[in-house]
């Protein structure tokens, strides 16, 4: 990444500066998609917008935002986040204005950033170019082996989307572009952790996001036809379910009592109305356990994956790294193709409308008394045994959007309460390993070394 150069043509307004960081996550196509996945939530907002022809953003609207998005952050480095749908319908002269607005608004103490989220599906050399001359990062959704990512991600036409996946990936990584993947885990790829872990390494993927799927069921179907898990692609069978904790050393640190706790609740979710494709919360923490102890034994320093990150990051005193885990919210905004604002990318409904920047300036939408109320409301609404949970700061309830549960007295148990507490609980023992090697002044990937000794010991 760069800082972008600066030729603005106007003064800052330092009165428009938000009091904290925003993040405006941008849909300049709108819902507007090329794919037809399954699980896509974004895809009910086409409501709000009947008019498919035109959603487009225009480029006084794109010119606004940057300059709005730009004045109201008031730190030295700004990310533009572009998604969708799918952002490349918009074109890819609308990303060179962008970039050209960008510098135009940006003074020269600011970095600015630009994060794309793409399906892969319709890069060609062009668009890697782009990406590559203006350092963008890119993300790219895949949910696996073939057999599992063509399940949910298929074509309007039902048919698989794994090959044109994988050739945007490949031209990606030809072009030197700086990429992710980001996985939803679903009920089904959930049962295979170290197929999918190690699949997206055989790919040459170094950074990894995880993202469990949890959602409604109003009205929505099971599972799509598709091709299930087959040996020809090597994901017959669910991987063995392992026996946790696996080690001694690791057992003398466990804390059983917090764990067994947690299987209190999986009933309730197991009859929380949600689609047969969401993930079972046991299994999330399963998976997420299986392949932290591939990753802390083999890959620290080599491949990042952003949860197990915000663990480590949380264990020595700092703040999380996404809105979902953290005490508060309300700083992460959605920016629809014509200009409105909404409360959250998950929250895109008339109820969390906010206003639009052709009306009032940015910065004064995400300050609202509104908007702070929703952010907090995710700390004061936590439930009494989130209170008291010995994990509660390593996720601090979970999203809103995913609090569908009761306890016996209260509302606003997350879905995944049972899986983030058996993870959060297993991964205990080892950021202790990590305090103590940064504190010695170590290098995090030295925990491999440490692990490795204990493990030697039985």
């Amino acid at each position: 990444m760069h800082d972008c150069e600066s030729v603005p043509d106007r003064a800052r307004q330092p009165s428009m500066e938000c009091d904290a960081p925003v993040h405006v996550t941008a849909m300049p196509n709108g819902p507007a998609c090329n794919l037809d996945c399954a699980y896509c939530y974004y895809l009910d907002t086409a409501a709000l917008y009947p008019e498919r022809s035109s959603s487009k953003m225009s480029l006084e609207t794109l010119e606004a935002f940057t300059e709005q998005y730009i004045e109201a952050h008031p730190g030295p480095e700004v990310t533009f986040t572009w998604q969708g749908g799918e952002p490349t319908l918009r074109g890819l002269e609308f990303y060179r204005r962008a970039v050209e607005f960008q510098r135009q608004y940006a003074p020269a103490t600011t970095r600015v950033v630009n994060t794309f989220q793409t399906n892969g599906t319709r890069l060609d050399d062009d668009w890697c170019r782009f990406f590559a001359a203006n350092d963008f990062l890119v993300g790219i959704s895949i949910d696996g082996p073939p057999a599992l990512h063509d399940r949910y991600r298929r074509t309007p036409a039902g048919g698989p989307t794994f090959e044109a996946v994988e050739a945007g990936l490949s031209r990606l990584q030809n072009h030197g572009v700086e990429h992710n993947v980001l996985c939803v885990v679903t009920a089904l790829n959930s049962q295979y952790p170290r197929r999918v872990y190690e699949f997206f390494a055989e790919l040459g993927v170094d950074w990894l996001q995880f993202i469990p799927l949890v959602e409604p069921r109003d009205g929505a179907a099971g599972p799509p036809p598709g091709t299930g898990p087959t040996d020809r692609d090597g994901t017959a069978g669910p991987d063995p379910e392992p026996s946790w904790p696996a080690h001694d050393w690791v057992r003398e640190r466990h804390t059983p009592a917090a764990a067994s706790d947690a299987d209190s609740v999986l009933d309730r979710a197991r009859e929380a109305p949600v689609t047969d494709r969401s993930v079972d919360p046991a299994a999330y923490g399963a998976f997420m356990q299986a392949i932290f102890e591939h990753w802390v034994r083999n890959d620290v320093g080599e491949r990042s994956v952003r949860l197990f990150e915000h663990c480590v990051q949380v264990a020595l005193g700092g703040p999380a790294r996404s809105c979902v885990l953290s005490e508060t919210c309300g700083t992460q905004v959605a920016l629809e193709h014509t200009g409105d604002v909404y409360a959250c990318d998950h929250y895109v409904e008339p109820a969390f409308h906010r206003g639009n920047i052709h009306d009032e300036h940015l910065a004064t939408m995400v300050d609202s008394d509104t908007q702070r109320a929703f952010g907090r409301d995710k700390r004061e609404g936590l439930p009494e045994r989130c209170r008291r949970c010995p994990v509660r700061e390593f996720c601090h309830g979970g999203c809103p959007k995913d609090r569908h549960l009761k306890t016996p007295r209260e509302s606003g148990l997350n879905y995944l309460c049972a899986g983030y507490r058996r993870f959060f609980t297993h991964v205990q023992p080892y950021l202790e390993l990590f305090e103590r090697t940064i504190d010695a002044g170590k290098p995090p990937a030295f925990v491999m070394d440490a692990v490795a000794a204990l493990d030697d010991r039985g």
